[in-house]
């Protein structure tokens, strides 16, 4: 008996660092939507950088957020605010990605100003801009960020 309470001791020690080891994910809060009279649909999220490694979470899409959009299925642009006080790493880059891991931003995002808002209109094809249906699991990515704690402020709007 003291060898099956002993190997469980172990199998949740083990179980927790590993938790431990993939916890240090900064966090991303849905702040709401707004519908606009024009119909369009705007979601507001604030990203936080991981205090210990400048790591953004990937954030899908879902609950309230997802509900707000469902009859405006079109990403028209994305928005970008860093933080005055607490700036992310300057050419921080953002893509907005579907199930099958395609970029509805169509690389817009990439290099974003860690000083000055931006907004970027999704390219549809090569030197084409517009709405990118989405559809599915959609998930938001932040990367390029060495500034441990650096907050975004980032608004997806949709259009029907």
């Amino acid at each position: 008996m003291k060898k099956f309470t002993f190997c469980i001791l172990v199998f949740l020690a083990v179980i927790l660092s590993f938790s431990n080891a993939y916890s240090a994910a900064g966090t991303a809060t849905f702040d709401g939507s707004t519908k606009k009279s024009t119909g369009e649909v705007v979601l507001t999220y604030t990203f936080t950088a991981s205090a210990d490694n400048a790591s953004y979470p990937a954030t899908a899409i879902s609950g309230a957020a997802l509900e707000a959009i469902a009859y405006t299925p079109y990403l028209l642009a994305m928005e970008t605010v860093p933080s005055g006080t607490a700036a992310p790493t300057n050419l921080f880059d953002v893509t907005v990605t579907n199930a099958s891991s395609i970029d509805l931003l169509g690389g817009t995002g990439m290099n974003r100003s860690n000083t000055a808002g931006q907004r970027v209109i999704p390219a549809v094809m090569t030197g084409i801009y517009g709405g990118s249906l989405v559809y599915g699991t959609t998930t938001i990515n932040i990367s390029g960020n060495l500034v441990n704690s650096a907050v975004i402020t980032l608004r997806l709007i949709f259009v029907k």
